[in-house]
């Protein structure tokens, strides 16, 4: 048996990749358990562009800034790492 591959019917984008340090998967963990999505979307209009999407709640924002791949991702993390501050001004800071 021979399969074939699908040809793409449309555009498709590979994430980028940024290593994430234990700092900054603290905080997006915190931000998961705690109903923050913070992601980055293809901004599919412009070749290697990214938003990054915050949901709260069922609320859904973009940044309106459009990012470059890696660059994406660490807004992403400050992101985080905002929203991980905010909400534990009282604990220690990481």
């Amino acid at each position: 048996m021979v399969f074939k591959k699908k040809k793409s019917k449309g555009l498709s984008r590979k994430a980028p990749y940024l290593f994430q340090t234990a700092t900054n998967t603290l905080h997006w963990a915190w931000c998961i358990k705690n109903n923050i999505g913070i992601c980055i979307v293809p901004n599919w209009d412009i070749a290697d562009m990214w938003w990054v999407e915050i949901t709260i709640n069922g609320n859904i924002n973009l940044d309106p800034v459009d990012y470059k791949g890696t660059d994406a991702l660490a807004k992403m993390y400050d992101y985080c790492k905002y929203y991980y501050e905010k909400h534990n001004k009282n604990e220690n800071k990481v």
